[in-house]
């Protein structure tokens, strides 16, 4: 499933929202808008992680950046080498 993450420059996630296809009369685009110094992320995560509510979410994961993409690392766990 793909979700859009918006993080700060640290990789603290902030708000998230999950990219479904609709279903009819369903809205057809919506957006995140990052405030100051944040930036939105589109990425692919599995199913368990997707089905965390909000608050779980933010709490155990963290967005790592790299140059050209990102990805969620649960926090306290090693990062890539």
């Amino acid at each position: 499933m793909k979700l859009q993450i918006i993080a700060d420059s640290a990789g603290n996630i902030v708000g998230t929202a999950r990219i479904a296809g609709g279903g009819q009369g369903a809205p057809t685009q919506s957006a995140l808008v990052p405030g100051p110094d944040q930036h939105v992320h589109e990425i692919d995560v599995a199913d368990n992680i997707a089905q965390l509510d909000a608050a779980e979410l933010h709490a155990r994961y963290k967005l790592e950046l790299q140059p050209r993409d990102a990805r969620l690392v649960e926090v306290g766990k090693p990062s890539r080498p």
